[in-house]
């Protein structure tokens, strides 16, 4: 399966740059072979020579071990990965102020996604991205989208110095189309099943909303609790007539 190209926000500072073709573009049609009804059973072994088995389903905070083609494939050359989808926060199209973004951008639905990479091979996987995709349970995997100077989630692609046994932890952007959301991080490291990634999303907006209300219903107890309190003690109200 080949790869879509990545989509680039530009800033509007730099006027000589153009965005890529194919926006919100991903792998889709007879390309994406889901694996829907195909995972792997729980009896069945999750871990083959040390490899994660295509067509899991894992939870954020799990590591997915794999063999990643690089190069022609008659050179059959491999990168072996470990890679861990540690975290998902759902943002705010706002937050990539000073960027030009299309209309189907501006539409989308934002994801950060924090991944922790280790390079458990041989290989040097100098400045490589990888094959880490948003499903968002259609028939496209949408690729990560390249953000120059973003500091918010950054870097997307890993070191220039990237040899057998370094580290490193990664933040991807994923624009869902509109009307989508997301349904798993996806690893399509082969033309097989992927290996999909599902948890809690991270919401802040969510959650101030929840903190506010959570407040102001606890407010609002207490109200009816102090008058229940002056009732009791036979305590006239405030708003009771002075008698003369």
């Amino acid at each position: 399966m080949s790869a879509a190209p990545r989509l680039r926000l530009i800033p509007f500072v730099v006027s000589t740059a153009l965005v890529l073709t194919g926006a919100l573009a991903g792998c889709s049609g007879d390309d994406k072979d889901k694996a829907d009804g195909k995972k792997s059973p729980s009896a069945a072994p999750t871990v083959v020579d040390g490899f994660t088995v295509p067509g899991l389903d894992l939870a954020f905070g799990e590591k997915a071990t794999f063999k990643w083609q690089q190069g022609p494939v008659l050179a059959k050359k491999f990168a072996e990965v470990e890679a861990t989808v540690e975290e998902v926060r759902k943002a705010q199209v706002k937050e990539f102020a000073g960027y030009q973004l299309t209309e189907a951008m501006m539409a989308s639905t934002p994801y950060f996604v924090t991944v922790d990479v280790k390079n458990v091979g041989e290989s040097d996987l100098r400045g490589k991205t990888l094959p880490i995709y948003l499903d968002n349970d259609g028939s496209t995997l949408y690729p990560a989208v390249e953000i120059p100077h973003f500091k918010k989630c950054a870097p997307s692609a890993l070191p220039q110095k990237f040899g057998p046994g370094a580290t490193a932890k990664l933040c991807l952007v994923f624009l869902a189309p509109e009307g989508t959301t997301l349904r798993s991080i996806a690893l399509l490291h082969n033309d097989k099943e992927q290996i999909d990634w599902t948890g809690k999303v991270v919401d802040p907006v969510a959650e101030k909303k929840k903190r506010a209300a959570e407040k102001k219903a606890e407010k609002k107890a207490k109200k009816e609790q102090q008058k229940k309190d002056k009732k009791a003690s036979g305590s006239p109200s405030p708003s009771a007539s002075k008698t003369d």
